[in-house]
């Protein structure tokens, strides 16, 4: 059985940041990598564990195998897609608002997929946009 209740790296967005984490997971147990319904469970429940709304999901299972399941999150979107003969599995999660806790959703589904080895990029986004520098020239729109 798996265990969902490892401990959980804390939460590190804001208010003013989106966070957006790309995860290519390496040497995963094939049989994890099999069922989109089950996928789509442990997703749902990676959601909640991270403190996000699920607005809707949507699963595919692909034949002989592999699957995709996406939701749809009141925060943006997390998404999972499989490749069970190859042992990988591609996790996209974009989050936003102070209350997600994108890492705790992360660790959820890493725990379930068992990988020998993960690579995560994490893209911090923000909402605002990057203040202009008085010292640096500001190109001019030459239609105004």
């Amino acid at each position: 059985m798996t265990n969902f209740d490892k401990p959980l790296i804390p939460c590190e967005t804001d208010s003013n940041t989106a966070s957006h984490w790309l995860v290519d997971c390496y040497g995963c147990r094939g049989d994890r990598l099999t069922n989109a319904d089950q996928l789509e469970q442990l997703l749902i429940a990676a959601a909640d564990r991270g403190n996000l709304s699920v607005l809707r999901s949507q699963s595919h299972q692909f034949h002989p195998h592999g699957a995709t399941v996406l939701l749809l999150l009141s925060e943006s979107h997390l998404s999972l897609h499989t490749w069970p003969e190859k042992g990988y599995a591609a996790l996209d999660l974009f989050t936003c608002g102070d209350r997600s806790n994108p890492a705790a959703a992360y660790q959820t589904v890493l725990n379930f997929l068992c990988p020998s080895h993960h690579q995560v990029q994490k893209i911090n986004r923000s909402m605002t946009p990057p203040s202009l520098s008085p010292l640096k020239p500001v190109a001019k729109n030459r239609y105004s």
